[in-house]
């Protein structure tokens, strides 16, 4: 139960599908999904165990339910970290994005829009306001990218190490 509620999470901010993507999913592909999801539920679940927040806490973020733990933006900063979505520096390993963005998105606007997304949340988390704070980067980087994916009703995967 736990890992359908996290993969329907973790593959879906958005309330509904793109409907113009029409592709069928063989059965290698999803069985390749569902390897990297429960990978990276391992990393969210040894995340959630060292900064000592509940085992669904990402869960309650993206839903926007999370209660305020002191150590939910380094929570957040570890799994995208274990995800290999951050740089050593603290950047958006934009290599990673692409590639996991292809893994899970078939048509071409919803690919570029997602890691346009990510870009741009990155770019604004670079401010000098969060140059002290890798985790505050992030956190902050990653609720863009989630606001924003929530916003245009595209579903969002943030998966990914290769």
């Amino acid at each position: 139960m736990l890992l359908s509620v996290f993969l329907v999470t973790l593959c879906t901010f958005a309330v509904r599908a793109e409907d113009s993507e029409s592709s069928v999913e063989t059965s290698e592909e999803s069985n390749e999904k569902n390897e990297h999801a429960k990978k990276y539920i391992e990393i969210f679940m040894d995340c959630s165990i060292k900064y000592d927040v509940p085992p669904n806490y990402f869960t309650l973020i993206v839903t926007g339910n999370a209660p305020e733990y002191e150590n939910a933006k380094c929570f957040v900063k570890c799994g995208l970290d274990g995800m290999n979505y951050l740089n050593e520096d603290g950047s958006l390993n934009e290599d990673v994005v692409r590639s996991v963005v292809q893994r899970y998105f078939k048509e071409p606007n919803a690919r570029e829009l997602v890691v346009s997304t990510w870009m741009n949340c990155e770019k604004k988390s670079q401010s000098d306001q969060y140059a002290d704070d890798s985790c505050e980067r992030a956190y902050n980087m990653f609720m863009c990218y989630s606001d924003s994916m929530s916003e245009s009703y595209i579903p969002a995967s943030p998966g990914g190490s290769e």
